[in-house]
C-alpha cells in the first residue's frame, strides 16, 4: 500500500489567536500549543512509519547481495577437475556477481538504502525539536506565577512558529535530498540501458560476423604418393574417424574455414602416418602432398 502524502492543516489567522487571547489566554496558547505539535507529530509518525519499509528493503539488498557476491568469488574457487565443470562453475559465478551489481543498481533507483538513511537523519532532529520545544513551552509556563495575560500568547506563539518551521525545513532539506537521488537513479538506469544496449549490439554484430564465417567454406586436396602401389590408406580431417581411400588424389569441400589437421595413414603396414596442419580459405582449395 502506498502512504499518503504529509499534508499539514492550515494555521489560523492571528486575529483568532488575538480574539482567543483577550477572551482567555490560556486557551489560545493552548490552541497554539496543540497546532504546533500536532502539525510536527504528523511529520514524525510519517518518517517513522516509511522508515520500517525503507529498512526492510535495504536490509535484504544487503544480504542477497553479500550472499550473490560470496557465490560469485567461492564457486571458481570450488570448481572440480573436468573441463566442463569448472566452465560451469564459472559461468554461474559470473551470474552472482551481475545478479549483486543489478541489486546495487536496483537498490540505487528506488533509493532504498539511502532514504533509509535520509529518513532516520530527518526524524531524529525532529523528535529533538519536539523535546527542546516542550522543554521551553514547559520553563515559560513554570515561570508564571499566575494565570496567562495577552502578552504571553503574543511571545509563546513565536515559540510555536520556530518549532514548526525548524520541522519544515527538515523536510523540505529532505525533500531537496530525494529530488538529487532520484535524478541520479534514473541517470544510473538511463547509463545502465545505454550500456546494455551497446553490449547486446556488439554481441549481435560478433553473431553475424561469426555466422557469415560459418557460411564459408573451403576445399582441402592432398596429392597422396605411396610406397607401394598397393598399399591401402586412410585419411581423416581434425581427429575424425579414419576413411579408407584408394586413389592418389583425395579431395573434400564444404570444409570449415581454419586450420584443419589432415591425417594420411598406411593400412597396410600399420607404420607411417602423417599429420598435416593446413591453413582452409575461403572459396579456394588448400593443396598438399603426402607421402605414406
Amino acid at each position: 500500500m502506498f502512504k499518503k502524502n504529509i499534508t499539514t492543516s492550515q494555521l489560523q489567522n492571528w486575529a483568532v489567536y488575538s480574539s482567543q487571547a483577550a477572551q482567555s489566554p490560556d486557551a489560545a496558547a493552548g490552541a497554539i500549543y496543540k497546532h504546533a505539535n500536532e502539525t510536527v507529530e504528523e511529520s514524525r509518525k510519517w518518517y517513522w512509519k516509511s522508515i520500517k519499509a525503507k529498512k526492510a528493503s535495504a536490509l535484504l539488498v544487503r544480504i542477497f547481495t553479500f550472499a550473490f557476491l560470496f557465490a560469485g568469488t567461492v564457486l571458481p574457487v570450488l570448481a572440480g577437475d573436468p573441463a566442463a565443470e569448472r566452465v560451469r562453475q564459472l559461468q554461474f559465478g559470473v551470474i552472482a556477481l551481475a545478479a549483486a551489481g543489478l541489486l546495487q543498481l536496483a537498490d540505487k533507483v528506488f533509493g532504498w538504502s539511502s532514504g533509509w538513511v535520509r529518513y532516520i537523519t530527518t526524524v531524529t532532529p525532529m523528535e529533538a525539536l519536539a523535546t527542546r520545544f516542550e522543554m521551553d513551552w514547559s520553563g515559560y509556563m513554570l515561570s508564571k506565577s499566575g494565570s496567562l495575560e495577552t502578552s504571553d500568547v503574543g511571545q509563546l506563539f513565536p515559540l510555536a512558529k520556530k518549532f514548526v518551521d525548524d520541522a519544515l525545513k527538515l523536510q523540505s532539506d529532505e525533500t531537496d535530498k530525494w529530488v538529487a537521488e532520484f535524478n541520479n537513479g534514473t541517470a544510473a538506469l538511463a547509463d545502465a540501458i545505454r550500456a546494455g544496449k551497446e553490449v547486446a549490439e556488439r554481441t549481435l554484430d560478433s553473431s553475424k560476423t561469426a555466422a557469415a564465417s560459418a557460411a564459408q567454406t573451403g576445399a582441402l586436396q592432398l596429392t597422396i604418393t605411396k610406397a607401394n602401389a598397393d598399399d591401402q590408406i586412410a585419411v581423416s580431417v581434425d581427429g575424425e574417424m579414419p576413411t579408407p581411400y584408394a586413389g592418389s588424389i583425395w579431395a573434400r569441400t564444404n570444409v570449415p574455414l581454419g586450420v584443419r589437421l589432415v591425417q594420411v595413414l598406411n593400412l597396410t603396414t600399420q607404420a607411417k602416418s602423417v599429420v598435416q596442419a593446413l591453413i582452409v580459405q575461403p572459396n579456394a582449395v588448400t593443396s598438399a602432398t603426402v607421402a605414406v
